[in-house]
């Protein structure tokens, strides 16, 4: 798969994300695998927490990210419904609760780590989701893949205890680079 140097150059440096459980992000994967196997290559079923870092982060930079994440307590994430982005072309499930992850973003936001110079990055406008397709494919084929899931319906919940530094390798494949956990 060719990725463009522009994204490579842009996501270098990694970006903060809530893995979901297990069973969860095998039956998201799935899902993204049949309906935008490009992002699934890149990427297992997450929820976004930040842009990507502008830099590199030094030590210190990662000991003041460790130190707001642990402010934070644990939150009860409610995934499901399947919803859209409609004309954009993306869809995705549900996050809830929107505050609570909003609250932890703006608090990593305030370390000017990242680049908040691309789209999307508005925090107060930028809405938590899973991805199931990326802007990708068209619109057409996302009414498509929103029809041929009627009936299907994944809800649950899950605990979140931590966010993850996810960094790309040489293949532009993102993995757990570094945990941060919030307070126990």
């Amino acid at each position: 798969m060719a990725v463009s140097l522009e994204l490579r150059r842009t996501y270098q440096h990694g970006t903060l994300v809530i893995w979901p459980p297990d069973d969860l992000r095998s039956i998201v994967g799935e899902l993204r695998r049949r309906f935008d196997p490009a992002s699934q290559a890149i990427c297992d079923a997450h929820i976004t927490m930040t842009m990507p870092f502008a830099i590199y982060p030094s030590g210190s930079d990662l000991d003041r990210l460790s130190d707001v994440v642990a402010l934070h307590v644990p939150i009860t994430v409610e995934y499901g419904p399947l919803a859209s982005f409609l004309p954009y072309p993306c869809v995705y499930l549900e996050i809830r609760p929107q505050d609570r992850l909003r609250s932890l973003q703006s608090a990593l936001y305030d370390l000017g780590l990242f680049n908040l110079s691309l789209p999307f990055s508005d925090p107060n406008d930028y809405i938590f989701h899973m991805s199931i397709t990326d802007g990708y494919p068209d619109e057409a084929q996302s009414r498509h893949i929103l029809a041929s899931l009627e009936g299907f319906e994944p809800r649950g919940t899950f605990e979140v205890s931590s966010v993850e530094w996810i960094v790309p390798d040489s293949d532009f494949r993102f993995a757990a680079y570094r945990r941060f956990p919030f307070e126990q």
